[in-house]
C-alpha cells in the first residue's frame, strides 16, 4: 500500500484512487479494499469519507476501465460487489456512448467470467452470491444489446448449457432474469417500444429454450439420477416463470402438463415447482378457448394427484417437525392458488366436470381450515367469489319466467345444488 498518511487519517492520499491512466497495480487495489472496509465498519466520520471517495469512483468515466483488475485482484468480496456496481452503472448510464471496442471488450469479459465461475461447481457453490451480481451484469449487457447487436445470445446461452449442468444451471437463472427484466419490471425500467421489442424477441426465439428445458426433462425422465435435482428445480422454477407469456401451443400441443404431473408432481423435492408450473397453466386465460378440452384434463390430471394426498395432512401441519410443516404450509399455499386459478378463470368448462369439481371444492374446504393465515385468506377470497357466483345464478334462475311456478324445463341448479332450501324463505 502506497506510504505517507492521507487526510482522515488514512494510511494513504484518496485522491489515488481516482487517477485511472495506466491502469491500477495491486496498490491500488488495496487502497479501494480499505475504503470499502472503512464504508462498512468505521466510525462515522470514516463512513462518511469512504461514502464520498467511492461515489467519485463509481462515478468516474474511466473507473470501468479497473474493474477486471479489481476482480481479479482484491481479497473483499465487497469490493467486487462494489466493482461491478462501477460496470453496471457504466451499462445503464454510458453504454451507447462507448466505442464498439469496448462495448464487445466489457460483453467478452463478463461473458468469460461468468462462464468460467458457473461451470466450476465448487466455485458456483463458494461464489454463489458474486455470481447472482454478475448474472445481474450480465443481463444489464444483453437488456442494451440484444437483440439488434448479439441476435445469437439465446441460441449462444442455451447451446453452451448442454455441456456442463453447473453452466446450465446457471445459464437458466440468467433467461429467467431476463424474463423478469423484461416482462416484471420492463414497464417502469425501459421505454414501452424497447419492452415490446424485447418480448417479440423472447416470444420468436423461445423454441430454443423451450428445446433445452425439455432436454433437463428427458434427459432426467430417461436417466432417473443423471441430472442434478437443483438443475432440475431451477429448469421448473424458470419454466414457471416462462409460461405467462410463452406462446400457448408450447404449452397445450407438446407433452409438457403430462410431463409436470407424472414425473414431477410425485417426488417432494419438485412438487411444489411444478405446482407452480400448473398454476402459470391455470391463471391463463387470454387465447386459451380453442385449448379447453387440454385445460380440463389438466385440472382433471391435478385433482386425481390430489386425491392420493392424506386427507388430514392440512390439519396435522402444526405438529409435523419444522422443515416438514413448512413445507406443506407452502405446498398447501400453492395447491389453494392453483385450484382457485382453475376455477376462476375457468369455472363454466370446470363445473361441467362434476366427478372432478366437487374433489377440488372438498379439498379446499380442508385447506380452508389449515393453520396457515395466507393460504386461508386464499380460499376466503375464492369461496367469496364462487359463493356470489351461485347466488347470482340462482337468482337469475328465479327470475326466468315459469320459474316459480317449478317449470320442469329449466336446467338443473349449479353443482346440483337445491336452489329453493339455498336460496331461503323468499
Amino acid at each position: 500500500m502506497a506510504c505517507g498518511a492521507g487526510p482522515n487519517g488514512l494510511p494513504f492520499d484518496p485522491a489515488l484512487l481516482l487517477s485511472f491512466e495506466g491502469g491500477w497495480d495491486a496498490s491500488k487495489v488495496q487502497m479501494l479494499d480499505h475504503m470499502v472496509i472503512l464504508m462498512y465498519s468505521g466510525d462515522q466520520a470514516q463512513r462518511k469519507v469512504a461514502h464520498e471517495v467511492l461515489t467519485q469512483v463509481k462515478n468516474h468515466p474511466d473507473s470501468w476501465r479497473v474493474v477486471d483488475t479489481v476482480l481479479a485482484t482484491s481479497q473483499s468480496p465487497d469490493a467486487k460487489f462494489f466493482a461491478l456496481n462501477v460496470l453496471e452503472n457504466v451499462i445503464s448510464t454510458r453504454w451507447l456512448v462507448l466505442p464498439e471496442e469496448q462495448r464487445n471488450g466489457i460483453k467478452q469479459y463478463v461473458v468469460q467470467l461468468v462462464i468460467k465461475i458457473s461451470a466450476d461447481e465448487h466455485f458456483a457453490a463458494t461464489q454463489k452470491h458474486f455470481l447472482t451480481k454478475l448474472n445481474e451484469t450480465l443481463v444489464h449487457i444483453v437488456k442494451q444489446e440484444w437483440p439488434q447487436s448479439w441476435e445469437s445470445f439465446i441460441p449462444d446461452i442455451c447451446g453452451s448449457s448442454k455441456a456442463n449442468q453447473s453452466l446450465c444451471e446457471n445459464n437458466l437463472r440468467i433467461l429467467n432474469l431476463l424474463s423478469e427484466e423484461v416482462f416484471s419490471f420492463g414497464k417502469t425500467q425501459m421505454v414501452s417500444k424497447k419492452v415490446a421489442k424485447l418480448k417479440d424477441s423472447l416470444n420468436a426465439q423461445f423454441s430454443t429454450i423451450y428445446e433445452l428445458c425439455n432436454f433437463v426433462f428427458k434427459s432426467h425422465i430417461s436417466g432417473p439420477g443423471s441430472i442434478k435435482g437443483s438443475l432440475l428445480t431451477t429448469t421448473l422454477s424458470t419454466l414457471a416463470n416462462f409460461l405467462e407469456w410463452i406462446p400457448l401451443g408450447y404449452i397445450f400441443e407438446t407433452d409438457l402438463i403430462q410431463m409436470l404431473l407424472v414425473h414431477f408432481w410425485d417426488p417432494l423435492e419438485y412438487r411444489i415447482e411444478c405446482a407452480k408450473c400448473l398454476n402459470e397453466i391455470a391463471c391463463l386465460h387470454e387465447g386459451v378457448q380453442q385449448y379447453q378440452p387440454q385445460l380440463v384434463r389438466c385440472f382433471q390430471g391435478v385433482v386425481e394427484k390430489i386425491q392420493q394426498l392424506p386427507e388430514n395432512t392440512p390439519q396435522a401441519c402444526a405438529q409435523l417437525p419444522g422443515p416438514q410443516r413448512v413445507f406443506w404450509e407452502v405446498f398447501h399455499n400453492q395447491v389453494a392458488l392453483l385450484l382457485t386459478a382453475f376455477l376462476k378463470h375457468n369455472m363454466a368448462a370446470m363445473e361441467a366436470q362434476q366427478a372432478y369439481m366437487i374433489p377440488a371444492l372438498n379439498y379446499l374446504v380442508r385447506i380452508s381450515m389449515g393453520p396457515n393465515d395466507e393460504t386461508f385468506k386464499i380460499c376466503v377470497e375464492f369461496w367469496q367469489t364462487f359463493s356470489a357466483r351461485i347466488f347470482l345464478e340462482l337468482q337469475q334462475r328465479r327470475a326466468q319466467p315459469g320459474a316459480a311456478a317449478g317449470g320442469g324445463g329449466a336446467s338443473p341448479p349449479p353443482l346440483l345444488l337445491d336452489g329453493g332450501t339455498a336460496g331461503g324463505g323468499g
